[in-house]
């Protein structure tokens, strides 16, 4: 039988790789980062603050092309909403 599986090497591959449109009304501002945005700080101590993660499976954070958090199912193994990052 034949596979039609495709493998992604990450989280963000896969999206990047994705062949749907993003529903009408989402933008940057929601789920997405602005490329065009304004570059923002280190946060003092390294920490990274974000909403919690409030669904079951697979989370990444990235800084630009270095994948700095990764978590097969991120509402269990990072509970919190923040998160150190060796920035």
């Amino acid at each position: 039988m034949a596979s039609r599986q495709r493998i992604q090497e990450t989280l963000r591959d896969f999206m990047d790789k994705a062949k749907y449109t993003v529903i009408e009304g989402a933008d940057y501002f929601c789920g997405w980062a602005d490329p065009k945005g304004t570059p923002q700080p280190i946060p003092a101590g390294g920490v990274m603050r974000s909403t919690g993660y409030t669904h079951d499976g697979p989370c990444e954070v990235w800084l630009d092309e270095v994948r700095v958090l990764e978590g097969g199912n991120c509402h269990e193994s990072l509970p919190g909403k923040d998160y150190t990052i060796d920035y």
